[in-house]
């Protein structure tokens, strides 16, 4: 599939400039500082913990890496994102890699990566929900109230509606 470009100004750099599509998620690279950020109804927009979820499993699916670890690391890196040791970017990881272990996300080979208990039974109660009722996707406020989770769980939630949005969890 070939990249689709157009003209944008991107966030970080400022620059209007010819900015491409990025592979068949809703992602756009600009080509001259390198930064990943996305465009919706209110404009261009920075890219949130589940964008970098949905990168890194792109990075698995295109043969870049195989392990799940390494491809957020170069995902973090690609997308210009702070360090990926920040309180809601290790949740965001961490339920990342959960999903992996479990074997849901496609075209992640299943294997004993670790998460607190924390990150697997809030991952379970969120799949559960969306599994059961996949209109709570559309509404992430209450799939964290069905969840029970808190404000600083917001990163484990994002990383899980971006991988349900692109088709990327196993229904």
């Amino acid at each position: 599939m070939s990249d689709k470009t157009f003209e944008s100004e991107c966030p970080r750099c400022g620059w209007k400039h010819t900015a491409k599509i990025h592979h068949q998620s809703k992602l756009y690279y600009c080509i001259k500082c390198h930064h990943y950020y996305h465009i919706d109804q209110h404009g261009t927009q920075d890219i949130e913990w589940g964008e970098i979820a949905v990168h890194a499993a792109e990075i698995i699916e295109d043969g870049a890496v195989s392990d799940p670890l390494a491809a957020w690391e170069n995902a973090v890196q690609d997308m210009g994102m702070p360090s990926s040791r920040a309180p809601q970017a290790s949740l965001a990881r961490d339920t990342f890699l959960w999903l992996c272990e479990t074997g849901v996300v496609y075209g992640v080979t299943p294997c004993g990566y670790t998460a607190s208990g924390k990150v697997k039974q809030c991952v379970q109660d969120a799949l559960k929900q969306i599994r059961v009722n996949p209109l709570v996707a559309d509404h992430p406020d209450q799939l964290k109230k069905k969840t029970q989770t808190d404000d600083a769980s917001k990163s484990m939630i994002d990383v899980i509606l971006a991988l349900w949005d692109n088709g990327l969890i196993r229904g």
